[in-house]
């Protein structure tokens, strides 16, 4: 078992995997009977940048920022040989900014899991999360009945 000493605020003195187990074993003590790893496959390389950017322009007002963000996105990827490969869709792996793109676009999921009850820990795209303790009658991540039926 993993010596856990959690808290939202030093998440970063553990790893990102050590904390994620920490915090699923936190919802387990709290009576969560479940942990789901859900990893969105080829998240930030599927992302549409017209949503993301449309997300983007209801926050933010400099439309300097949206401009540079949106060069960001369509800036070709240097393939062998020194060939670029234009890219419609997707934001850059391991990116500075993917992460902060990845927050802005999973915000209204965590927003929906919060309201159902769920208890979550995200890191950039990957979620884990908890599941109930009525034995599973409202769906994957129930607690006393909120989940999703």
């Amino acid at each position: 078992m993993i010596s856990c000493a959690c808290t939202p605020e030093v998440p970063f003195n553990l790893s990102k995997t050590t904390f994620a187990v920490c915090e699923a074993q936190k919802y387990v003590q709290e009576g969560y009977r479940w942990v789901v790893d859900v990893d969105l496959e080829k998240f930030f390389d599927r992302v549409n940048h017209d949503v993301l950017m449309g997300k983007l322009a209801k926050r933010i007002g400099d439309r300097r920022v949206l401009t540079i963000t949106r060069r960001y996105l369509e800036a070709g990827v240097m393939a062998q040989g020194g060939v670029v490969i234009e890219r419609y869709e997707g934001t850059p792996q391991d990116g500075p900014l993917s992460p902060l793109l990845a927050n802005v676009l999973l915000d209204e999921v965590d927003k929906e899991l919060e309201k159902r009850g769920h208890r979550f820990v995200r890191w950039h795209s990957d979620d884990i999360g908890s599941g109930g303790t009525d034995g599973g009658q409202d769906g994957p991540g129930a607690k006393n009945g909120t989940g999703v039926p």
